[in-house]
């Protein structure tokens, strides 16, 4: 992924669940993760669910450490 591009709808919304069960959290912070992901680099297209579920955790807490509370 291009700095700046957002991943099709088809793939968004794939990958948004994906984020939704592993993590078990709603589509609102599925979508936060997901764009922390692609900040990250992660190349939506070229990874591995291996690879996907790494990137996740990651950005998860990432997002965890930078909110407020």
């Amino acid at each position: 992924m291009v700095e700046g591009e957002e991943p099709d709808n088809k793939t968004m919304n794939k990958d948004t669940q994906t984020v939704m069960r592993l993590l078990e959290v709603d589509e609102q912070t599925a979508l936060k993760i997901q764009n922390k992901m692609g900040e990250n680099w992660l190349d939506f297209s070229e990874c591995d669910q291996r690879e996907f579920n790494r990137a996740t955790r990651t950005a998860y807490r990432q997002i965890l450490q930078h909110s407020p509370g």
